[in-house]
């Protein structure tokens, strides 16, 4: 809607960055929240306020034509509830899922977001190509509303590991707890740089549909479909895969590419295909980062861990979304991608050869010491 409002892609860029940019600022407290309080009670206050923002939007765009200015406050609005649900709904899974399938379980959980989060536009906009953009936000409440009244039915199960202590429940801990485990701090450094370059690809597609493909919302939607097929694809891949697998600057290298050749498809069909691939490759990638962070987290520290997560996953890419609409806007929609991957490829080597070198230098420690002090 801002983009037919505007017709700027840095104002696609900004609204997009509005909408998840407090995830910066708020999602600490939201992971306190979720270590200290009833996750499920936390849901129903975060999705009943969601009901009442939703109808708002709809009420504003039935019976008045909306300015920018009215649309990204609340656009902001929704942001910040968004920011409190999305580490405590994370954090969720956990207390509804037996520890021995909670890998499994996490992966499902991203296959589910990111097909809601790629699908979910290509439902508004054939709805806003068949009834209008009231519809849309119509629909937005109606499922706000059915996910309040489903929560009341989940029954959790008791957390082993609660944090013992005041002291154990700040933030800063958690960031602490986080830098000191790998398995969990390289993860992260690998979806911040992810995140800020190449998992934006919802903000050029509607400026590589103006400028390429042409079609409108319909065109928009059916590429929306096909990305979320390919993302349920590669989330479900991840869900069976075990620990071990390909690496993840691996997974990467091969995103990067998928959004390279992306940019050179010359019609409509290769997007498609392009798209299902790409899909496909990050949710492989966003499902095993999202497992591998839960599986390795402390009970104690799990709300905290997975709202660092959820920080850098939102605000990385709210940044990347600033970017990526600049770049679109001075250039054009496939020289964005086109950069996009090559800072990722770049960003990741450079992550992946670091941690060769220490892994490196670790070796050489141990096989002093070994040396030194033989058995």
């Amino acid at each position: 809607m801002v983009y037919q409002v505007t017709g700027s892609g840095v104002s696609l860029g900004f609204a997009t960055a509005l909408r998840t940019i407090p995830s910066l600022c708020m999602s600490p407290l939201a992971g306190v929240l979720a270590d200290r309080y009833d996750r499920r009670r936390l849901l129903q206050i975060s999705h009943f306020i969601k009901i009442l923002l939703t109808a708002i939007f709809w009420a504003v765009t039935t019976h008045s034509d909306p300015g920018t200015a009215t649309l990204y406050g609340l656009i902001l609005l929704l942001g910040v509830i968004t920011t409190f649900d999305a580490p405590i709904r994370r954090g969720f899974v956990r207390v509804i899922v037996p520890a021995s399938l909670l890998t499994k379980a996490a992966s499902l959980h991203t296959a589910v977001i990111s097909v809601g989060r790629i699908l979910g536009p290509a439902i508004g906009g054939i709805l806003i190509s068949l009834f209008g953009t009231p519809a849309c936000f119509l629909a937005n409440t109606t499922c706000a509303l059915l996910g309040f009244l489903l929560l009341y039915r989940i029954k959790p199960m008791d957390i082993k590991g609660r944090a013992s202590s005041t002291e154990s429940y700040t933030f800063r801990t958690a960031l602490s707890y986080t830098w000191r485990t790998e398995q969990i701090r390289v993860i992260l450094f690998y979806l911040g740089i992810t995140c800020i370059t190449i998992l934006n690809i919802e903000v050029i597609l509607p400026i590589l549909v103006d400028e390429r493909l042409g079609g409108g919302s319909g065109t928009f939607s059916m590429l929306l479909i096909f990305l979320s097929l390919g993302t349920l694809l590669g989330s479900l891949g991840a869900a069976e895969q075990q620990r071990s697998g390909v690496s993840f600057h691996k997974i990467l290298f091969g995103l990067s590419m998928a959004t390279v050749l992306l940019s050179y498809a010359p019609n409509k069909l290769l997007v498609l295909l392009g798209l299902i691939f790409l899909g496909t490759l990050s949710g492989v990638f966003l499902g095993r980062a999202n497992a591998m962070v839960q599986a390795n987290v402390a009970p104690e520290f799990h709300g905290r861990v997975v709202a660092i997560y959820a920080m850098i996953f939102v605000g990385m890419r709210s940044i990347g979304s600033l970017l990526v609409g600049a770049l679109a806007q001075i250039y054009s929609a496939p020289w964005a991608l086109r950069i996009t991957a090559v800072s990722n490829i770049i960003l990741v080597a450079i992550v992946a050869g670091r941690l060769r070198f220490a892994k490196r230098i670790n070796a050489d420690h141990q096989s002093r010491k070994m040396k030194t002090y033989p058995e």
